[in-house]
């Protein structure tokens, strides 16, 4: 497979996985709206990502032994060449003691070691030259045998600097952005909150300037097109601001902080190790918030059991997990817009699962916000070509 083939392999990849993403997003603002009748937001934050991280922990053990399955090991090659080494390490102190000799026996005109003693010091240097290459090897096979033990020495294992950096800053995002929206959502209508929310659409692409991540001018095109979209889709009536309409506007805003910052590092760590890690900072947060300002009682959250449920295992464990796969291989900007189709999968959501009959105005705005993500779509690829 080519350059250009696996780079179109792996766009179509990441756009599969972005658009599974928003199918279970949309389906899963049904069980928020839902669980919210028993518990309160920062509880169902700290069940949601708790659970998140118990489904993913598994896994990522699971993916490990395997890649360690998989681990080069030092071969019958390697422990020859360094068995004939070790010669070459008792040959140090009689190459040193040569040269001495060698200095000694040069008289005052300067006269040099005969041919012998000058065989015997080549043969020695060479001794040298491959006890220092013995020591490499060796070196080399004890990590080897490290690696081939655990994945701490690669790049996003778990002892990997980076990989919690990230995690705790993507975690730290995605949980202030859940509590905005989860608080902001009681106080104004679904439609509007699906609007608001989705108001990255806008910034990412901007905040894309400031990191050197620019846009072709039909992906801008898109964006404006899926916010028109967004908005026959949502706002069925004035649009005006209520209470919570500024909590779901500052979800937006950390939204886009979490989106930007996966777009960072995520080509440097895992994304499972990632995804889990930013799910394990949301159930600590969300169980300090619940304790200190939250009652939880356990025959309210066995009364929401199914949509936590839901919630925890298809929308964070494996749609964030998704999320963080899919932007590997897109620009921000168009993952964005592929993400936020969760607003017309959330209508679809409703019209199977809640019987709810979409109006024209709602149908045309699906069909803006599809027509917007192919423009996007096409965009991108023209960007890709002129690279």
């Amino acid at each position: 497979m080519n350059k250009e083939n696996t780079s179109k392999y792996i766009k179509a990849r990441s756009t599969v996985c972005l658009l599974i993403t928003s199918m279970i997003w949309g389906a899963a603002f049904v069980a928020q709206s839902v669980s919210m009748d028993y518990i309160e937001p920062l509880t169902f934050i700290c069940l949601r990502s708790l659970i998140g991280t118990l489904v993913l922990f598994p896994v990522i053990l699971l993916f490990d032994r395997l890649a360690e399955k998989k681990e080069p090991v030092a071969g019958p090659a390697e422990g020859r060449k360094l068995q004939v080494g070790k010669a070459g390490l008792a040959d140090i102190g009689e190459v040193q003691v040569d040269r001495d000799c060698m200095t000694e026996s040069r008289g005052p005109q300067g006269d040099k070691a005969g041919p012998a003693e000058s065989r015997k010091l080549q043969g020695d240097k060479a001794g040298l030259k491959e006890s220092r290459e013995t020591q490499g090897d060796k070196a080399g096979l004890k990590e080897g045998r490290g690696q081939a033990g655990s994945r701490v020495f690669r790049e996003g294992g778990w002892q990997d600097p980076v990989l919690w950096k990230a995690g705790i800053i993507c975690g730290l995002f995605l949980f202030l952005a859940n509590c905005a929206q989860q608080t902001g959502i009681q106080y104004t209508t679904a439609g509007k909150a699906g609007f608001i929310t989705a108001f990255y659409i806008i910034l990412v692409p901007v905040a894309g300037l400031f990191f050197h991540r620019r846009c072709g001018l039909l992906t801008w095109i898109g964006v404006g097109l899926a916010l028109v979209g967004l908005y026959f889709l949502c706002i069925t009536g004035d649009f005006s601001m209520e209470k919570g309409d500024g909590l779901l506007l500052l979800c937006a805003f950390l939204y886009t902080g979490q989106i930007m910052s996966i777009d960072r590092y995520n080509w440097r760590v895992d994304a499972m190790k990632l995804s889990m890690i930013q799910f394990l900072m949301g159930s600590i947060l969300g169980g300090i918030g619940m304790f200190l300002f939250e009652e939880p009682h356990i025959p309210a959250i066995l009364d929401a059991a199914g949509p936590i449920l839901y919630t925890g295992v298809m929308s964070t464990g494996v749609a964030y997990t998704l999320q963080i796969i899919g932007q590997k291989g897109l620009n921000p900007t168009l993952a964005s817009l592929l993400m936020s189709l969760e607003a017309v999968f959330s209508v679809l959501a409703g019209y199977l699962f809640l019987h709810e009959v979409l109006s024209a105005r709602e149908m045309l705005g699906c069909v803006i916000m599809f027509a917007a993500i192919v423009l996007a779509q096409l965009g991108d690829g023209k960007q890709e070509g002129k690279k």
